[in-house]
């Protein structure tokens, strides 16, 4: 039964996605050449399971079962399992003994899984943090485009702004939705200047 669960995992996955597009990324996917299917459970391994696919062939990542044939190996994990195992503070085999990591397809494709594979936590904090600051920007902009139709004013983000929520990110470790009062907060409050209008 697939998941609407929101996970400590989502996180990674999506930093995942932009990794794939990085050189590293690339070296991945013409290192490892596999496919593995990861299912995350929000407790209990079996359970409310939600799935991923992460395409070391195509250097993709997505949300939902590998539908191209069989993965070459599949692991399930709890959340927060995984949250370690990625970050390199659980070692998969001492996971796999501990009950904590359930594997099923090739073992030599399975023994390539490897922390190696996520990008190191620092490299996710900036992934995060670029990220988040794009979407920043998109909404910003689509407000601004609404106000200025009426006010002819449009919203900036000054660098304390991007500072504030550089700074949330880094407590929150990266947690987008705790940051969100810091996004709000500089729509409401970013400097404005005045846009002329110029008829063609």
């Amino acid at each position: 039964m697939a998941s609407s669960t929101q996970l400590k995992s989502d996180a990674i996955m999506e930093q995942m996605k932009l990794h794939m597009s990085t050189d590293a990324g690339k070296q991945l996917t013409k290192k490892i050449g596999l496919v593995y299917q990861i299912n995350i459970a929000p407790k209990k391994i079996g359970f409310n399971e939600k799935c991923f696919v992460v395409d070391l062939k195509k250097g993709e990542v997505k949300e939902g079962k590998y539908e191209d044939g069989k993965p070459d190996a599949t692991f399930s994990f709890t959340d927060d399992d995984f949250v370690k195992i990625s970050s390199g503070k659980m070692n998969p085999q001492i996971a796999f003994m501990r009950g904590a990591m359930k594997i099923k397809g090739s073992i030599s494709a399975a023994q390539k899984f490897t922390p190696d594979i996520f990008p190191k936590p620092s490299k996710i904090k900036l992934l995060i943090f670029h990220s988040f600051i794009d979407e920043i920007f998109k909404r910003m902009e689509a407000n601004s485009e609404s106000n200025a139709g009426s006010s002819g004013v449009r919203k900036i983000m000054s660098p304390c702004d991007v500072e504030a929520l550089n700074k949330c990110l880094e407590e929150n470790k990266g947690d987008q939705k705790k940051c969100q009062c810091k996004l709000k907060l500089s729509e409401s409050h970013a400097p404005s200047r005045s846009r002329r209008h110029h008829r063609i």
